[in-house]
């Protein structure tokens, strides 16, 4: 029943985020915003079920507030086509980037704990394992920027920590799926894919916003958002799939 429940939400989801994604350029319109919405409520919707039917473990409660938190970043980013004013639009765009940003970030802590949680139940953190993805990653970030010659200006200290918050819980998310016995391999394959798909995300982002001539192009949003969405319905199906309760 519950891969139904799943494969039907997967489905309205990827539907949702692809209307999203062909609709919402040159802008947000008031339209695609509703796509967006619908999207990322389902994403909350699967967290929800999973959490309430099948696993309501100390991990799903951390990772279901994560969800949560991804949603409401999605909610106020893009707002600007209910803002008629246009001086109110320009003091939108940097609050709702800044709001937004703050709100994801606190995704990504939540989801740290929840990863955080689970390895204080097994007691198997590898610190190794830890410090060498999160300085890799963080090395092939900073290659990546010096070679595609973007500059962040006073942008640079949050997106760092951000960086290293998102990086943290992928290691963290690989340290549960390597150590956690008891699940299966699915859980394992989903706490791989689901971060990096976030990492991916988060640095077409750093890509779009920076370069936008560039790499603001229909490709590069298509893998920022369509890896988005999917991370975010991967985490709810892992709250299905973890059976260390």
């Amino acid at each position: 029943m519950k891969w139904a429940i799943f494969g039907v939400l997967f489905v309205i989801d990827m539907v949702f985020a692809a209307l999203y994604i062909k609709y919402g350029l040159p802008k947000v319109t008031k339209k695609s915003y509703v796509y967006k919405m619908v999207a990322s409520g389902t994403f909350v919707l699967n967290g929800v079920i999973a959490f309430c039917f099948y696993n309501n473990s100390v991990y799903s409660k951390w990772v279901l507030l994560g969800l949560i938190f991804g949603c409401l970043g999605d909610i106020v980013i893009a707002l600007e086509p209910f803002i008629k004013d246009n001086e109110k639009k320009k003091l939108h765009n940097t609050i709702a980037v800044t709001c937004g940003g703050v709100l994801f970030f606190f995704g990504h802590l939540l989801y740290i704990v929840a990863f955080l949680k689970e390895l204080s139940i097994t007691k198997s953190f590898i610190p190794a394992l830890y410090f060498g993805m999160v300085g890799g990653i963080i090395a092939i970030a900073f290659l990546t920027f010096v070679f595609t010659k973007i500059r962040m200006g006073k942008f640079t200290v949050p997106i760092i920590f951000y960086a290293i918050a998102i990086t943290s819980m992928f290691a963290l998310s690989v340290n549960v799926a390597i150590t956690n016995v008891t699940a299966g391999l699915l859980f394992k394959i989903v706490l791989f894919v689901a971060p990096l798909f976030f990492v991916i995300s988060d640095t077409t982002i750093v890509l779009r916003f920076f370069n936008k001539e560039k790499y603001g192009t229909y490709p590069i949003r298509i893998v920022n958002l369509g890896t988005y969405f999917i991370a975010q319905m991967l985490f709810g199906l892992s709250i299905y799939l973890i059976n260390n309760i």
